[in-house]
């Protein structure tokens, strides 16, 4: 009030008598200002100009300079603030990008690494099974070398057995032909010589029922003798072809077992080497997929973080400069009423000077 009042009595002093009958209206109009520190300010400033002498042409042109400043102050602050915003918007901008990037590496690594669990169930029991199947191929392979060399080693021993055999027959077949058959009288010790070859013989043989020297000798027994003796030869030389045949088909066969089964064995170890290798790597990416995702999640985390407090930073921002804004605007739109309330009273305090020296003679 008291500003105010100042200014009014600086109006008066300047204006003279005339201005004395608006007194009231002008400082209503003009206490106003006084409601708010800028209003006080601009009171003060006033009311220290026209103490200093200063007319209303001056205390307009204050007006005016001040209001002139604080336009380009507005313009100055509104440049700043739509750098810093765009700045800050920026800054958002590439912290929102490089969070929902990070979190895109962390789902990808994420599925990666459950890909990577799911391959190693799987190599695990292929492992297994491998191991198994291996095993068992090993044992079949040595099993079957073992029978091999079994039957092997008792074809050899039958088909020896056999060769005598038929030597023996040979030579008893030759004997008793030479002996009994082509000699009238054989002596006793050369048919006992030939009876006891043909006992060492026929001790697991069925020849022991056709050696009957015993009761009789005659040239019919010796004969039908003779003759059984040859059939069995030739069945026993028929058994040893048949029994060498049988020996090469089994050998052909053994072979190609064992080939199959070394086969199996070698892709059995491969897979064996390389579902071990594959692990092995997928322990090694497992760590690299783990870092990738702890790496991105903190960066995720960081990005969020920095995205809340530049949006905090903006809006802080953005206020600040709203209420700078209202302000001055506030300010402006209060200088402008001032000066056209100083103006209007300006242009009455003239026509209330003219008039008088109108009206004289």
């Amino acid at each position: 009030m008291g500003v105010a009042l100042l200014l009014v009595a600086a109006f008066i002093a300047s204006a003279g008598a005339t201005l004395l009958r608006g007194k009231m209206k002008l400082e209503d109009r003009l206490q106003g200002m006084g409601n708010n520190d800028f209003g006080q300010t601009v009171l003060q400033m006033i009311s220290l100009q026209t103490e200093m002498g200063g007319d209303v042409e001056d205390v307009l042109k204050l007006m005016y300079d001040l209001k002139a400043s604080l336009e380009t102050e507005q313009n100055t602050d509104q440049a700043e603030y739509d750098k810093q915003s765009a700045s800050l918007i920026q800054r958002i901008f590439d912290a929102e990008q490089a969070a929902s990037n990070a979190i895109t590496q962390v789902n990808e690594a994420s599925s990666r690494l459950k890909e990577m669990r799911s391959r190693r169930e799987v190599l695990e029991k292929l492992i297994v099974k491998n191991n198994l199947q291996l095993n068992r191929t090993i044992e079949q392979r040595t099993k079957l070398v073992e029978n091999h060399e079994q039957e092997a080693q008792e074809l050899i021993e039958r088909m020896k057995q056999a060769k005598e055999l038929i030597e023996v027959l040979t030579l008893i077949i030759n004997d008793l032909t030479h002996k009994v058959l082509l000699n009238n009288e054989p002596t006793l010790a050369e048919v006992q010589q030939i009876a006891d070859r043909l006992h060492e013989v026929a001790k697991s043989n069925p020849l022991a029922s056709l050696v009957q020297f015993t009761a009789t000798l005659d040239v019919y027994v010796i004969k039908n003798i003779i003759t059984k003796l040859e059939d069995i030869r030739i069945r026993l030389a028929l058994t040893l072809k048949d029994d060498k045949k049988e020996s090469e088909k089994a050998e052909t066969l053994y072979q190609d077992m064992i080939k199959k089964l070394q086969e199996i064995e070698q892709n059995l170890s491969a897979e064996l080497l390389s579902a071990s290798a594959e692990l092995k790597q997928i322990d090694v990416d497992e760590v690299t997929e783990e870092e990738r995702k702890e790496n991105n999640l903190e960066l995720f985390r960081n990005n969020q973080v920095l995205q809340a407090a530049s949006q905090v930073e903006l809006d802080t921002a953005t206020a600040a400069h709203k209420k700078r804004s209202d302000d001055r605007s506030a300010a402006i739109k209060l200088l402008n009423r001032a000066i056209k309330t100083i103006k209007n009273k300006k242009d009455r305090l003239i026509e209330a000077t003219e008039k008088p020296e109108q009206d004289s003679p």
